[in-house]
């Protein structure tokens, strides 16, 4: 397969990688684990945001960009090269990137991160959104650090992550719960019964294209999201909610 990805390798200064890689100005961030064999049972939902985002993009400008910053769980390079081809073969099997049309770029960037880098691949000048289209999160740190770092944030009205999101504005993503796949159901985790959000994908489609268009009142937004985020959700508020509950408990 032709590679469809720009891969960006972490060096001592990650901005430096991203100054020299990043083509495109305008650029949406995914992070997120790609969780299943497939696209239907991989929760993060990583292949089907690539056939989104292509899909509402191709034909219509090469000035925007996916940064997907992702991994099956190791750090190896054979960890790498395997979820590389993956979502290559994705991009080529659906032919959602072909030679000498108008789309987007994608990026792929793989490894182990530090708070610095990830502060750095948050606050990038060229990185304007995180966007996550997950089916279900516990908590969704990613989308906590994004936030804190005012970056805006397009992702399924669903989920964990709604305990902070929610106490500001995002872009919300409408869904449908559905049943999970059954090739996930352990009995454990994951038990019969048990449903995700499946992002609607018109509505995702139509939503990064007016943050493309109009990214002035989302971007507003997350000026005011971070200051409650980095307020309660700071480490010096966090302690001081488990110095009051221990408190509590002991006197």
């Amino acid at each position: 397969y032709p590679d469809c990805f720009d891969v960006l390798t972490p060096k001592t200064r990650l901005s430096d990688k991203l100054n020299d890689t990043l083509e495109t100005d305008f650029n949406f961030l995914a992070v997120g684990l790609l969780t299943g064999n497939n696209p239907e049972n991989d929760r993060k939902n990583i292949q089907y945001l690539l056939k989104w985002f292509s899909e509402t993009f191709k034909g219509v400008s090469s000035k925007v960009g996916l940064i997907v910053k992702t991994s099956a769980g190791r750090l190896t390079h054979l960890d790498r090269t395997m979820v590389h081809n993956v979502l290559n073969k994705s991009l080529i099997e659906n032919k959602l990137v072909e030679p000498g049309v108008v789309g987007p770029k994608f990026y792929f960037l793989h490894g182990d991160l530090t708070d610095l880098e990830m502060k750095e691949l948050y606050s990038h000048y060229k990185v304007k959104a995180l966007i996550n289209c997950s089916k279900g999160e516990g908590f969704g740190l990613p989308v906590l650090e994004a936030a804190a770092s005012r970056l805006p944030v397009l992702a399924t009205n669903w989920s964990g992550y709604l305990d902070f999101l929610n106490k500001g504005k995002f872009i919300k993503f409408d869904y449908k719960l559905d049943g999970i796949h059954p090739s996930r159901i352990d009995g454990e985790i994951f038990v019969e019964g048990a449903k995700w959000a499946n992002p609607v994908d018109e509505d995702v489609k139509k939503k990064l294209l007016k943050f493309f268009n109009q990214p002035e009142i989302p971007q507003q937004w997350a000026k005011e999201l971070q200051k409650t985020i980095q307020s309660e959700y700071s480490s010096k508020s966090i302690v001081k909610l488990y110095d009051n509950l221990l408190l509590d408990l002991f006197n």
